[in-house]
C-alpha cells in the first residue's frame, strides 16, 4: 500500500497528531486570503482541519456535501463569524475547500469538480494541511510539505496496515489500572474482564504486546474477543509474579525484544513514555508514545521524556497536598 507504515525497512515515519494539526493550521493561516470567509471541509478529517481553521480565523465552516446542496452554514452563539451567504456571492466572498491531508490531490481535484458543476464561476480556492510535493499542483495553499510514509494520530487504528505494527495494552486499548486494581489478583482479574476500551481499531493489529503475565492470556483474549478487538498475535510476559516483573524491570526490555524480532513492524505504540524511549533505544527503531503523542528516536536525549515524569510527579505532589488540604478541613 502506498505510504504504507513499513513501506521501506527502517524507514523515517512521519507522524503528526492532533495538536500538530492545530499548530499547523495556526502558524500557516496568515497564507489564508483575507476575503476567503467560508471554510468548506472534505469529509472526514477534512472537517477538523476546516473547522479547527475556521474558529481561528472566526469564519464561517460547513462540509463539502452541505456547501454542494447550497445550505447555510451553522454557527453557537458564543460569538458570530465574519458574514457568508452561499446565495450571495457578495457577501460570500472566497470559500476554501480543505482537507487534512493531499497524498496523491485525486480528492482535491473531484472536489473542485463537483464544485465547479454545481457553482459555475464561484471562486473557490483549494487547501491541504499535510500535502506531498507530488501533489503541491492540486493546492493552491500547503500549509506544510509532508512526504511519505506517514501516518496521523486520528487514522493511526483505521489503516490496514495496522497489521504490520506492535501495540500496548493498557494505556493504548483501554486505560492502565489504578493501583487498587493493579494487586495481580482478584481486583486486577476484575478490571482486565471489565474495563471498557478506549476506541475499537478497523483493522485487526499485528502483533499485541503487554507486559501483563502470561497466566493473564485467557482473560486477556476474552476481553479482546469481546470488545470486538482483532489482532493477529500477542505476546505476554512469562514470568510468575507482578512482583518479579517489576523487581526485574522486565517491561521495556521484554516489549523491546518482541519488536526486534518481529522484523516487519516499523511501530510500536507504547503508552508509557519512558519506556517508549528505553523499547526505541533496545529495538533501534522508533516507537510512538500513545499518551503524550510524541515519537521516540533510538538514542536521542529528550527532553520531553524529562518534562512528562516531571508532570507525573507534579501531578502526585498536587494529589497529595489536595488529601492534606482535606485533613486540615476536616
Amino acid at each position: 500500500m502506498a505510504g504504507s507504515i513499513s513501506e521501506l525497512p527502517g524507514c523515517d515515519l512521519n507522524y503528526r497528531s492532533v495538536s500538530d494539526l492545530a499548530a499547523t493550521i495556526r502558524a500557516g493561516s496568515s497564507a489564508v486570503p483575507s476575503n476567503v470567509n467560508l471554510i468548506v471541509g472534505i469529509p472526514r478529517s477534512g472537517t477538523l482541519a476546516a473547522s479547527l481553521l475556521a474558529l481561528h480565523m472566526n469564519h464561517s465552516t460547513c462540509d463539502l456535501e452541505s456547501y454542494l446542496r447550497g445550505e447555510e452554514p451553522v454557527h453557537g452563539n458564543t460569538r458570530s463569524p465574519l458574514r457568508s451567504d452561499l446565495h450571495n456571492p457578495e457577501l460570500t466572498g472566497r470559500t476554501l475547500v480543505l482537507d487534512d491531508s493531499v497524498a496523491s490531490g485525486n480528492t482535491l481535484r473531484l472536489a473542485r469538480t463537483r464544485i465547479e458543476e454545481a457553482f459555475p464561476g464561484r471562486e473557490c480556492i483549494y487547501g491541504g494541511v499535510f500535502v506531498c510535493e507530488s501533489a503541491r499542483d492540486a493546492t493552491d495553499i500547503a500549509f506544510e510539505l509532508l512526504e511519505m510514509p506517514r501516518v496521523f494520530e486520528w487514522n493511526l487504528f483505521h489503516r490496514p496496515d495496522i497489521d504490520q505494527c506492535c501495540v500496548d495494552i493498557d494505556g493504548v486499548l483501554c486505560r492502565d489500572p489504578t493501583n487498587a486494581e493493579n494487586d495481580d489478583g482478584v481486583n486486577y482479574q476484575m478490571f482486565m474482564r471489565t474495563v471498557a476500551p478506549l476506541f475499537k481499531p478497523s483493522y485487526p493489529i499485528g502483533h499485541l504486546v503487554t507486559s501483563r503475565l502470561e497466566r493473564y492470556r485467557q482473560l486477556t483474549e476474552e476481553w479482546l474477543h469481546n470488545n470486538g478487538i482483532n489482532f493477529h498475535h500477542l505476546h505476554m510476559l512469562d514470568l510468575p509474579t507482578a512482583e518479579i516483573r517489576r523487581q526485574q524491570r522486565a517491561h521495556a526490555p521484554f516489549k523491546a525484544k518482541v519488536y526486534s524480532q518481529v522484523r516487519q513492524a516499523q511501530l510500536f505504540v507504547e503508552s508509557d513514555p519512558i519506556q517508549a524511549q528505553q523499547i526505541a533505544d533496545m529495538s533501534g527503531k522508533a516507537v510512538l508514545c500513545y499518551s503524550d503523542q510524541l515519537m521516540y528516536r533510538p538514542h536521542t536525549v529528550i527532553p520531553r521524556a524529562l518534562r512528562a515524569v516531571e508532570t507525573r510527579m507534579g501531578r502526585v505532589k498536587r494529589a497529595a497536598l489536595r488529601r492534606l488540604r482535606r485533613g486540615r478541613d476536616g
